[in-house]
């Protein structure tokens, strides 16, 4: 089946409407488990269960539990736990697993002395994924959800009156590459 430009570009837009809308608007009733609230004051909080909602941010404090609310615009940003590397470490112990298994009857297939034990692969290929996963959900991954009173999205639109094109309006859309060294 061969796509055209149009239905390539069709399908773009259709798959990122709704995250340009949401960067627009900020989430409706959006929820985080956990996440790091810095304030324009520098103060910091960490809590659980953050909530955006009406222009304001919920969440319970971990210091003393007890609920907080701040209006948006008195927050400098926050960085909200959006999960762990389980699947990610997974598939590595998968791919090693993986390549173990073809380095085993590699080996095997050049010594006539060595065998595989085919009923030991499962075992190895478990241990490796399982081992890899339990690794992977030790470490959590963060993101940086709302910086210098805007959501932040990895998509966005941007209108701007270019005198280079002679006072016309351009209007572009990207993909914003967020690089933490």
């Amino acid at each position: 089946m061969r796509f055209n430009l149009l239905q390539i570009v069709l399908l773009i837009v259709l798959v990122i409407i709704p995250d340009i809308a949401r960067s627009q608007t900020g989430p409706v009733k959006k929820r985080y488990k956990k996440g790091t609230i810095q304030l324009q004051n520098r103060q910091s909080y960490t809590g659980e269960g953050l909530v955006f909602d009406s222009g304001q941010l919920t969440f319970m404090d971990t210091k003393d539990s007890q609920p907080v609310t701040f209006p948006l615009d008195d927050i400098k940003y926050i960085k909200a736990q959006t999960g762990s590397y389980a699947l990610e470490s997974a598939l590595i112990g998968a791919a090693l697993a993986g390549l173990s298994v073809a380095l085993a009857y590699a080996e095997a297939g050049s010594d006539p002395f060595k065998e595989v034990k085919e009923e030991r692969i499962p075992i190895v290929v478990g241990v490796f994924v399982l081992g890899g996963a339990g690794i992977g959900a030790l470490f959590k991954k963060e993101k940086v959800i709302f910086k210098d009173n805007k959501f932040v999205t990895d998509i966005f639109i941007r209108n701007e009156n270019l005198t280079a094109c002679k006072g016309y309006n351009v209007t572009s859309v990207g993909i914003r590459l967020n690089i933490s060294l």
